[in-house]
């Protein structure tokens, strides 16, 4: 890795500093205090952020949240993070409810045998799970809101005359005011090889390099120069943003349940139903007191697991505690124009 990607990893990480300390008041998305109608909630921001008072955190604009169901749903903003939780499934489970077909045909674009009631099923064990994993201090130490850049490419960085300085970005439509541990992520030119171990340890050439086809000394040299950025990132996250390094070190298990109710856009609930399984396997290890019995096959652990074999699976997850009463917040959102910032 030359001085000129090191420089540019280095100013990344900086911008990425600079995003983490601005502690917002809510989850949802930042508005212009005038591009909000009266009507909806919003949270204003601390005065050292905004002397002026020009933005606030206003109600989730993001497409998702948009869906017309039968109920009003509570698309913020959230001041708690199990409400910003619970406002995901919620939604889902409404929107099955009202759309079962439209719903069924999503999940059948990913495979015949997922069913809207397996679907509904494991967001309701998610709902029961929600409320223990947001009071764990594992969890809460990343749970700050913060405003992310989640597609962080090239073609998106504006930069000065010196390519290693940062003049600005582009592209925040997508973002939201949200928990770090859900925005901390290797930034999109920076995405690791697969197989990338993270951690402190230098990637090397493997020893019979010399013995491989250029075709494959092309690949293993390119996946080389991949984990080297990353590991440099990695250790510039630690450096500058210690806060980040551990949002970003959050084992998967425990912060996977927050993302995956809603359905992957072809249509899999594999991902939910994969994390819910990970997590109660290891309930205990976690040091969670509540009682939980899960049945699964053994085959969801193997990574070599077909997709067929894992969406005919049937799970079947209890857990043996009562489920904390949730509300839901009227509230009406209609997306609004192109005043909208990273939400």
């Amino acid at each position: 890795m030359n001085a000129l990607e090191r420089k540019l990893i280095d100013g990344t990480m900086k911008m990425e500093t600079e995003l983490e300390g601005l502690k917002l008041p809510a989850y949802g998305s930042l508005f212009l205090q005038d591009s909000l109608p009266s009507e909806y909630s919003r949270y204003t921001l601390p005065s050292d952020l905004d002397p002026t008072g020009v933005f606030c955190v206003g109600p989730s604009c993001s497409r998702a949240a948009c869906h017309k169901t039968s109920i009003q749903l509570d698309v913020g903003p959230w001041t708690s993070i199990l409400d910003f939780a619970f406002s995901v499934p919620h939604r889902e489970l409404a929107r099955a409810a009202d759309h079962r077909d439209e719903v069924q045909r999503h999940l059948h674009h990913f495979g015949d045998s997922q069913s809207v009631d397996e679907y509904c099923d494991l967001l309701r064990k998610t709902v029961l799970v929600l409320p223990i994993l947001s009071r764990d201090p594992r969890v809460l130490e990343g749970a700050g809101s913060v405003i992310w850049h989640t597609d962080l490419h090239l073609g998106n960085i504006y930069a000065s005359d010196d390519p290693t300085t940062i003049e600005g970005l582009i592209d925040w439509q997508s973002a939201q005011a949200a928990p770090l541990f859900i925005q901390a992520q290797f930034p999109e030119l920076l995405r690791p090889p697969k197989n990338y171990s993270a951690g402190t340890e230098i990637s090397t050439l493997p020893e019979d390099f010399e013995e491989l086809d250029p075709d494959q000394k092309e690949k293993v040299a390119e996946e080389q120069t991949l984990a080297a950025q990353s590991e440099y990132y990695e250790m510039s996250c630690l450096g500058y943003s210690k806060a980040i390094y551990d949002a970003m070190k959050l084992d998967r298990r425990l912060w996977k349940p927050f993302t995956y109710c809603q359905l992957f856009p072809n249509g899999s609930m594999v991902p939910l139903r994969n994390s819910l399984a990970r997590l109660f396997h290891d309930w205990k290890i976690w040091g969670f007191q509540e009682a939980v019995h899960l049945s699964l096959p053994k085959t969801i652990f193997k990574g070599t697991a077909s997709r067929s074999n894992i969406t005919k699976t049937q799970y079947i997850c209890g857990i043996l505690s009562k489920a904390n009463s949730t509300r839901i917040t009227a509230a009406r959102f209609q997306s609004n124009n192109g005043n909208r910032q990273k939400g």
